[in-house]
Formats: structure tokens, sequence, C-alpha cells
């Protein structure tokens, strides 16, 4: 079997030679978008969009890692798929080749680590727009709370 370079073989070391480093996960839990959000205090609500902007920054690094296991996947299911079509090529069709390679046990394993692959995918990145919905919900927030406090400000300058 060819051998490959570390650099081809290996998802590495790559981002920690240019000074990054993968997140830890933040806490125990992420955090819920409480129901009375404009009830909050200003301190308690910086702590939860801090919160938030911190799980957001986890779960996409996640997404990355899960779409990093899913090609992975795929790229062993077409092995897979090459070496049993090479084995079956005695078959009088392109069909039969494929319905022969289908049937391996090796194949149908390939193909499971595929769909589990995809649904962790479809499941994280799922978690990550939460995150970052509920994030720019406490930001909107955060942001009418400033531009009020900006207009109260200036009706108490020309009031006095």
């Amino acid at each position: 079997m060819a051998q490959r370079n570390p650099i081809q073989r290996g998802w590495g070391n790559q981002n920690t030679a240019k000074g990054l480093k993968a997140p830890e996960q933040p806490s125990e839990d992420a955090p819920d978008l409480p129901q009375g959000l404009s009830d909050l205090p200003d301190h308690d609500l910086m702590e939860l969009y801090v919160s938030f902007t911190n799980w957001t920054g986890y779960a996409g690094y996640l997404v990355a890692l899960a779409e990093i296991e899913e090609r992975k996947a795929d790229r062993i299911l077409q092995r897979v798929f090459d070496k049993y079509s090479i084995q079956h090529k005695k078959e009088k069709t392109v069909a039969a080749t494929k319905a022969m390679v289908q049937q391996e046990p090796d194949y149908l394993d390939a193909e499971d680590a595929v769909d589990v692959a995809y649904a962790v995918t479809k499941i994280t990145r799922s978690q990550y727009t939460h995150l970052e919905s509920c994030g720019k919900t406490v930001s909107r927030e955060l942001s009418r709370r400033l531009a009020r406090r900006g207009n109260e400000d200036r009706s108490d300058k020309y009031n006095s």
C-alpha cells in the first residue's frame, strides 16, 4: 500500500504551529436563554453574552471536527468500494459489480460509519446555530439597552 507523508496522513498540529489551539469546553452545560431576558441586570446579561460567545466558539470547533470525521468516513467508504470493485470486476455489468460490492460486510460497515458521521455533523451544526442565535438575541438586548441609555442621558442633559 502506498505510504503517505505526515502532511497527507495526519490532520496534525498544523494549527498549533500557527499559534492556534483547540478550545476547551467552556463549562459543564451550555447556557439557556432565560424567559425574562429584559429583566436581567446588566452584569448578568453581559455574563450570559460572554457564555454564549464562548459556547458558540466551542460548538463551531466541534462542527469542524465533525465535518472532518464525515470526510474521513466518506474517503474510507470510497476506498472499500474501490477495493471490492476490483475483486468483483469479473461481473458482467457495472450494476452487478456495484450490487456485489454493496453486499460486502466491510462496505456496509463503512456506509453505516458515513451515516453516523453525517448525523453527528447535522446535530452539532444545529446546536451551533442555536447557540449563535441565542448569542445574537442577547447582543440585541445589550444594544437596545445601550441605545436607550444614550437617549436617557441626552434627555437628562437637556431637561436640567
